[in-house]
Protein backbone atom coordinates (compact mmCIF):
# COMPACT_ATOMS: atom_id res chain seq x y z
CA UNK A 1 0.00 0.00 0.00
CA UNK A 2 1.22 3.47 -0.86
CA UNK A 3 2.19 5.89 1.90
CA UNK A 4 1.52 9.62 2.20
CA UNK A 5 3.12 12.38 4.26
CA UNK A 6 1.79 15.44 6.09
CA UNK A 7 4.04 18.26 7.25
CA UNK A 8 2.98 20.30 10.27
CA UNK A 9 4.74 23.05 12.22
CA UNK A 10 5.78 20.79 15.07
CA UNK A 11 5.72 17.31 13.56
CA UNK A 12 5.78 15.11 10.49
CA UNK A 13 3.42 12.19 9.88
CA UNK A 14 3.72 9.34 7.38
CA UNK A 15 0.55 7.30 6.97
CA UNK A 16 -1.49 4.97 4.81
CA UNK A 17 -5.08 5.61 3.76
CA UNK A 18 -7.30 4.30 6.54
CA UNK A 19 -9.80 2.73 4.09
CA UNK A 20 -7.02 0.73 2.44
CA UNK A 21 -5.73 -0.55 5.77
CA UNK A 22 -9.23 -1.55 6.94
CA UNK A 23 -9.85 -3.29 3.62
CA UNK A 24 -6.62 -5.24 3.97
CA UNK A 25 -7.52 -6.17 7.54
CA UNK A 26 -10.90 -7.46 6.37
CA UNK A 27 -9.27 -9.53 3.62
CA UNK A 28 -6.79 -11.01 6.11
CA UNK A 29 -9.63 -11.88 8.47
CA UNK A 30 -11.73 -13.56 5.76
CA UNK A 31 -8.69 -15.47 4.46
CA UNK A 32 -7.70 -16.77 7.91
CA UNK A 33 -11.24 -17.86 8.78
CA UNK A 34 -11.77 -19.49 5.38
CA UNK A 35 -8.37 -21.20 5.40
CA UNK A 36 -8.91 -22.51 8.92
CA UNK A 37 -12.40 -23.78 8.06
CA UNK A 38 -11.01 -25.57 5.00
CA UNK A 39 -8.48 -27.38 7.19
CA UNK A 40 -11.18 -28.47 9.62
CA UNK A 41 -13.42 -29.69 6.82
CA UNK A 42 -10.68 -31.46 4.86
CA UNK A 43 -9.15 -33.39 7.76
CA UNK A 44 -11.70 -33.41 10.60
CA UNK A 45 -10.23 -36.47 12.35
CA UNK A 46 -6.60 -35.36 12.42
CA UNK A 47 -5.50 -33.56 15.59
CA UNK A 48 -2.75 -31.37 14.12
CA UNK A 49 -4.82 -30.03 11.19
CA UNK A 50 -7.69 -29.34 13.61
CA UNK A 51 -5.39 -27.32 15.91
CA UNK A 52 -3.86 -25.58 12.91
CA UNK A 53 -7.29 -24.75 11.50
CA UNK A 54 -8.60 -23.44 14.81
CA UNK A 55 -5.52 -21.23 15.15
CA UNK A 56 -6.20 -19.56 11.81
CA UNK A 57 -9.88 -19.12 12.61
CA UNK A 58 -8.99 -17.54 15.96
CA UNK A 59 -6.55 -15.13 14.32
CA UNK A 60 -9.17 -14.16 11.74
CA UNK A 61 -11.81 -13.52 14.39
CA UNK A 62 -9.42 -11.44 16.52
CA UNK A 63 -8.49 -9.28 13.52
CA UNK A 64 -12.16 -8.83 12.64
CA UNK A 65 -13.08 -7.87 16.21
CA UNK A 66 -10.18 -5.41 16.39
CA UNK A 67 -11.07 -3.48 13.22
CA UNK A 68 -13.84 -1.29 14.76
CA UNK A 69 -11.60 -0.42 17.71
CA UNK A 70 -8.75 0.45 15.37
CA UNK A 71 -11.06 2.61 13.24
CA UNK A 72 -12.29 4.45 16.33
CA UNK A 73 -8.72 5.24 17.33
CA UNK A 74 -7.61 6.40 13.88
CA UNK A 75 -10.71 8.07 12.35
CA UNK A 76 -9.79 11.57 13.54
CA UNK A 77 -6.14 11.30 12.48
CA UNK A 78 -4.48 11.73 9.10
CA UNK A 79 -4.88 8.01 8.43
CA UNK A 80 -3.25 4.80 9.56
CA UNK A 81 -0.07 6.36 10.95
CA UNK A 82 3.12 4.30 10.56
CA UNK A 83 5.65 7.01 11.48
CA UNK A 84 5.66 10.30 13.33
CA UNK A 85 8.48 12.67 14.26
CA UNK A 86 8.56 15.73 16.50
CA UNK A 87 11.15 17.63 18.55
CA UNK A 88 11.33 14.80 21.10
CA UNK A 89 12.08 12.00 18.64
CA UNK A 90 10.20 9.48 16.52
CA UNK A 91 7.51 6.85 16.92
CA UNK A 92 6.71 4.06 14.50
CA UNK A 93 4.33 1.16 14.21
CA UNK A 94 2.59 -1.06 11.69
CA UNK A 95 -1.02 -0.57 10.55
CA UNK A 96 -3.50 -2.56 12.68
CA UNK A 97 -0.85 -2.64 15.43
CA UNK A 98 -1.74 -0.18 18.18
CA UNK A 99 1.67 -0.62 19.86
CA UNK A 100 3.99 2.29 19.09
CA UNK A 101 7.76 2.09 19.36
CA UNK A 102 9.30 5.36 20.51
CA UNK A 103 12.88 6.57 20.11
CA UNK A 104 14.39 9.84 21.30
CA UNK A 105 16.73 11.69 18.94
CA UNK A 106 19.77 10.82 21.06
CA UNK A 107 18.98 7.11 20.64
CA UNK A 108 19.36 7.42 16.85
CA UNK A 109 22.76 7.36 15.16
CA UNK A 110 21.83 8.28 11.59
CA UNK A 111 19.02 8.16 9.04
CA UNK A 112 19.29 7.23 5.36
CA UNK A 113 16.47 7.91 2.91
CA UNK A 114 16.99 5.76 -0.18
CA UNK A 115 15.15 5.85 -3.49
CA UNK A 116 16.22 2.25 -4.09
CA UNK A 117 17.47 -0.48 -1.76
CA UNK A 118 19.33 -3.57 -2.94
CA UNK A 119 19.94 -6.43 -0.54
CA UNK A 120 22.17 -9.41 -1.19
CA UNK A 121 22.44 -12.33 1.20
CA UNK A 122 25.29 -14.71 1.86
CA UNK A 123 24.74 -16.07 -1.63
CA UNK A 124 25.70 -13.20 -3.95
CA UNK A 125 23.85 -14.72 -6.93
CA UNK A 126 20.48 -13.31 -5.87
CA UNK A 127 19.31 -9.89 -4.72
CA UNK A 128 16.07 -8.30 -3.53
CA UNK A 129 15.00 -4.79 -4.51
CA UNK A 130 12.75 -2.26 -2.80
CA UNK A 131 12.06 1.43 -3.27
CA UNK A 132 11.56 4.57 -1.19
CA UNK A 133 12.70 3.42 2.23
CA UNK A 134 13.94 5.22 5.33
CA UNK A 135 16.61 3.41 7.33
CA UNK A 136 16.84 4.52 10.96
CA UNK A 137 20.07 3.31 12.56
CA UNK A 138 19.92 3.06 16.33
CA UNK A 139 22.67 4.28 18.63
CA UNK A 140 24.45 1.31 20.22
CA UNK A 141 25.13 3.24 23.44
CA UNK A 142 21.43 3.72 24.18
CA UNK A 143 20.10 0.52 22.59
CA UNK A 144 22.59 -2.08 23.76
CA UNK A 145 20.17 -4.24 25.75
CA UNK A 146 17.76 -5.27 23.00
CA UNK A 147 16.75 -8.91 23.47
CA UNK A 148 15.45 -11.31 20.85
CA UNK A 149 11.81 -10.94 21.90
CA UNK A 150 12.00 -7.15 21.99
CA UNK A 151 13.84 -7.14 18.66
CA UNK A 152 11.06 -9.20 17.11
CA UNK A 153 8.27 -7.02 18.53
CA UNK A 154 9.94 -3.81 17.38
CA UNK A 155 11.01 -5.30 14.02
CA UNK A 156 14.63 -4.27 14.54
CA UNK A 157 16.97 -5.72 11.92
CA UNK A 158 20.75 -6.04 11.83
CA UNK A 159 22.79 -4.53 8.99
CA UNK A 160 25.77 -6.28 7.34
CA UNK A 161 28.12 -4.36 9.67
CA UNK A 162 26.15 -5.28 12.77
CA UNK A 163 24.14 -2.09 13.28
CA UNK A 164 20.55 -2.21 14.55
CA UNK A 165 18.04 -0.47 12.29
CA UNK A 166 14.36 -0.14 11.45
CA UNK A 167 12.79 0.74 8.10
CA UNK A 168 9.85 2.94 7.12
CA UNK A 169 8.14 2.97 3.72
CA UNK A 170 8.25 6.48 2.24
CA UNK A 171 6.03 8.31 -0.25
CA UNK A 172 7.56 8.60 -3.70
CA UNK A 173 9.24 11.93 -4.58
CA UNK A 174 9.12 13.23 -0.99
CA UNK A 175 12.54 12.14 0.28
CA UNK A 176 14.22 15.55 0.20
CA UNK A 177 11.31 17.32 1.89
CA UNK A 178 11.18 14.64 4.59
CA UNK A 179 14.93 14.95 5.11
CA UNK A 180 14.70 18.71 5.62
CA UNK A 181 11.83 18.38 8.08
CA UNK A 182 13.60 15.66 10.08
CA UNK A 183 16.75 17.77 10.24
CA UNK A 184 14.72 20.70 11.57
CA UNK A 185 12.85 18.63 14.17
CA UNK A 186 16.06 16.97 15.39
CA UNK A 187 17.85 20.33 15.48
CA UNK A 188 20.52 18.78 13.23
CA UNK A 189 21.60 16.45 16.03
CA UNK A 190 22.04 13.45 13.74
CA UNK A 191 23.26 12.77 10.21
CA UNK A 192 20.46 12.42 7.66
CA UNK A 193 21.26 11.42 4.09
CA UNK A 194 19.24 11.15 0.88
CA UNK A 195 20.62 8.73 -1.73
CA UNK A 196 19.56 7.13 -4.99
CA UNK A 197 20.75 3.64 -4.02
CA UNK A 198 21.57 1.95 -0.72
CA UNK A 199 23.02 -1.54 -0.86
CA UNK A 200 23.43 -4.29 1.73
CA UNK A 201 25.67 -7.25 0.98
CA UNK A 202 25.61 -9.64 3.92
CA UNK A 203 28.11 -12.00 2.30
CA UNK A 204 30.78 -9.28 2.19
CA UNK A 205 29.71 -7.07 5.14
CA UNK A 206 29.09 -4.18 2.74
CA UNK A 207 26.83 -1.16 3.29
CA UNK A 208 27.22 1.06 0.24
CA UNK A 209 25.57 4.41 -0.48
CA UNK A 210 25.31 5.83 -4.00
CA UNK A 211 24.53 9.59 -3.92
Amino acid sequence: MATKVNFFDKNLVIYRELSNVLGLGLLISVFCIGFGAWFLKSMPDEIFPRVFGMLFITIGILVLIGLPKYYGKMKNKSGAIIFEADVKGISEGSPLNTLENNYSWNSIEKIILASKHVEKGLDSDGASHSWNLMFIFLNKKTNNNIGLIQRSKKQISISPKGHDFITIQLPKNSLIDIREKLASLSNNQIEIFVCKRFEFHYGKDIEAVAP
